[in-house]
């Protein structure tokens, strides 16, 4: 259904779907429930569209971010476009149906339905694409009384990140899917996403310039890549504290170290992407130094890692 392109991930476990059921007093669509069979989540290009399912255990954690006020309260959001469109279960209908919703938008008025149900909206995202269901990226508006104004404009946000999956630094391998981020919320969620499943590697791009991230546990570390005047890496820096442990990585051929003074914790890590995301350079949040190699030992380029 889903297409070769598409990255799977091993089946859900039951317990875990029942689990999720229990703790948001629901129960899921029975097509959604047989593709999490099949797949907990998964990314990658489905026909004409990009498609970002989450797994069951990021789905509550996910749901209480996005969830800020009463208007999304009957949405259940399940995954993305990897930019700036949510997709998301609208259980105020009955059967549910599929929705896409803008992240930056007013979730109660601006969801457009996208399908019928789960099946429906996989086939419509291969056969004729999403683009054409969310309004576009500037979209007119009724100003509101107070606004000052006869006519308002809501632009959707212009910077673009690259987040690709650094697949093994030891062999200089990445993802060739890079993931487009279109704005911060998406980041972060994207962040915190994969920092519920497990140690992980990604590299940034933006502006000319690449941010290398890694998290294992509470921890993480971060180094800059620059361009033009600012060419050196940069590695973020925190001041030595006794009987703190680095990080080691996995790899093909052996264990990558972290040494300790490179490692921050995981907040930092997350504020440190979201500065780049906004600024292309690094987070005067914390202190850089320069350092002759990358922390991984290895040259990363434009399109991923590079022995």
């Amino acid at each position: 259904m889903l297409g070769p392109s598409f990255h799977r991930r091993p089946p859900a476990r039951h317990d875990a779907i029942a689990k999720l059921e229990r703790a948001l007093g629901i129960t899921l669509p029975a097509d959604y429930v047989e593709f999490l069979n099949t797949s907990n989540g998964g990314e990658g290009v489905v026909g004409r569209a990009y498609l970002q399912l989450w797994r069951v255990e990021e789905i509550p954690p996910l749901n209480e971010k996005l969830k800020c006020d009463d208007e999304a309260a009957s949405l259940l959001f399940f995954g993305s476009d990897g930019g700036g469109e949510a997709f998301a279960f609208d259980t105020s209908r009955s059967p549910w149906s599929v929705v896409m919703v803008d992240f930056i938008s007013n979730y109660a008025t601006d969801a457009k339905v996208a399908a019928s149900c789960f099946t429906q909206f996989i086939e419509r995202a291969r056969h004729e694409g999403l683009d054409t269901i969310i309004c576009p990226a500037s979209v007119r508006r009724p100003p509101t009384p107070d606004a000052g104004t006869a006519d308002a404009t809501v632009r959707s946000p212009t910077r673009l990140a690259l987040v690709a999956r650094i697949t093994d630094p030891a062999l200089g391998e990445a993802s060739a899917d890079a993931i487009g981020v279109l704005h911060r919320d998406v980041l972060t969620a994207l962040l915190d996403s994969l920092n519920a499943s497990g140690p992980w590697l990604r590299q940034m791009s933006a502006d000319g310039a690449r941010l290398v991230l890694g998290v294992s546990g509470s921890l993480g570390f971060a180094e800059f890549h620059g361009s033009g005047s600012r060419s050196a890496i940069e590695a973020a820096v925190t001041a030595p504290a006794e009987g703190r442990p680095g990080l080691v990585f996995p790899s093909a051929r052996a264990p990558i170290s972290i040494p300790s003074q490179n490692c921050l914790p995981q907040d930092a890590i997350i504020r440190i992407a979201v500065d780049f995301f906004e600024t292309g350079a690094p987070s005067p949040a914390v202190t850089w130094e320069s350092i002759p190699t990358s922390l991984l030992g290895i040259q990363l380029g434009e399109e991923g890692a590079t022995r």
